[in-house]
């Protein structure tokens, strides 16, 4: 009966170990798993970014594979049906504002997320592969950087060696070395602590009674100096000043006097009261008669030329055309005739009036030579 017993056991044995073999030999799956076989035909595995599609055709050729379509993955030898989705970065990071792609996904690889610079990622608890992005810790002063962060890890500080490093501020730095020594004529008057440095000041010696004298001695010929310099030389400057301001004055008077009325249409002299001009009055009477009329453009180009502001002129043509249409010609003038003002004005009407007057005398002679030549 014993003998039977371990017979029975001998059989069931050599039962399991068959189907185990048997197993084997019809998947055939060999050590390093890179080929498999069926019905006698061994066949190798999809390379790392193809999947399995159907067995191989022939004896030891690989199955029939097909590369991952885009946004997939497979990184190793395989005989999957399909390929694996590629992970995206704003379902991994919680406060998705802050996520960043570290390495993009390829057929071969997965996305590698992170966070944006100056931050790490830290993944929750059970929370499978998510988390959030935290911005990396500044060492306070007096502190140092110990280990800087990581894509996955937070800045780790030590404090600085009192007496030997210094960190001022909060920051991402290592510790400073303090200075070792003050330069020659000073001495250390505060010694170096973890968040400053040492502090210096001159040496001081006592002064003897010749220095003294020689001091006291210089310090009165600047008080005679600034007596007696400085109030002729400001008397000097503000004469400078009030000759030239009179020569100014008197060159102006005589140009009013002389010039801004010469050779000029009555309807333009009614524009001025009391050596004042009224400038929409004169703008618009210059429009509506539709003198400068249909090449207003080179009378504004004059105009800004007699003002010494020539680069200006085709500025301001460019802006009257494009602010009005071409349908509106009297508009543009009157429009560009008023950003030469605003560009241009000082105060000196009559000055004014005597450059737009000129330009507007320049215009006229070059219409009617034009004219003429017709």
């Amino acid at each position: 009966m014993k003998h039977l017993k371990y017979l029975d056991v001998y059989i069931i044995l050599t039962v399991i170990f068959g189907f185990v073999l048997d197993v084997t030999v019809v998947y055939g799956l060999n050590e390093s798993w890179s080929s498999y076989s069926k019905d006698g035909t061994l066949c190798y595995y999809c390379s790392p970014g193809t999947y399995f599609i159907d067995d191989c055709l022939t004896h030891n050729t690989q199955a029939q594979c097909k590369p991952c379509p885009t946004q997939t993955f497979i990184t190793s030898k395989n005989i999957a049906i399909y390929c694996k989705p590629c992970t995206q970065c704003d379902h991994v990071v919680r406060n998705f504002h802050l996520a960043a792609v570290l390495e993009k996904c390829t057929s071969t690889s997965n996305t590698v997320c992170g966070c944006k610079p100056t931050h790490h990622f830290v993944q929750d608890h059970g929370g499978l592969g998510r988390g959030h992005c935290f911005e990396n810790t500044k060492c306070p002063a007096g502190n140092g950087i110990f280990k800087k962060a990581t894509i996955f890890s937070d800045t780790e500080c030590t404090e600085c060696n009192l007496g030997y490093t210094y960190s001022p501020f909060d920051s991402y730095e290592s510790c400073i070395p303090c200075t070792e020594h003050c330069s020659n004529g000073t001495h250390i008057k505060y010694p170096c602590n973890r968040t400053n440095d040492i502090v210096c000041e001159k040496d001081k010696g006592l002064p003897t009674q010749t220095n003294q004298t020689k001091n006291n001695n210089n310090t009165m010929r600047i008080a005679i100096v600034c007596i007696t310099v400085i109030p002729i030389t400001i008397g000097i400057i503000c004469f400078i000043v009030l000759i030239k301001r009179r020569r100014q004055e008197r060159q102006s008077d005589s140009f009013q006097l002389k010039d801004f009325k010469k050779d000029v249409p009555q309807w333009m002299k009614d524009c001025i009261i009391n050596d004042v001009v009224d400038w929409p009055k004169l703008f618009g009477c210059c429009s509506s008669r539709g003198l400068l009329l249909p090449d207003w453009e080179s009378f504004i180009r004059l105009l800004c030329r007699g003002s010494d502001m020539s680069i200006q002129g085709e500025r301001i043509v460019a802006i009257a055309k494009e602010s009005y249409d071409k349908d509106k010609p009297q508009t543009r003038m009157y429009h560009a005739m008023d950003l030469w003002k605003q560009k241009n004005y000082t105060g000196d009407d009559i000055k004014m009036f005597n450059t737009f007057a000129s330009a507007f005398r320049n215009h006229q002679a070059i219409v009617r030579e034009m004219n003429c030549c017709c």
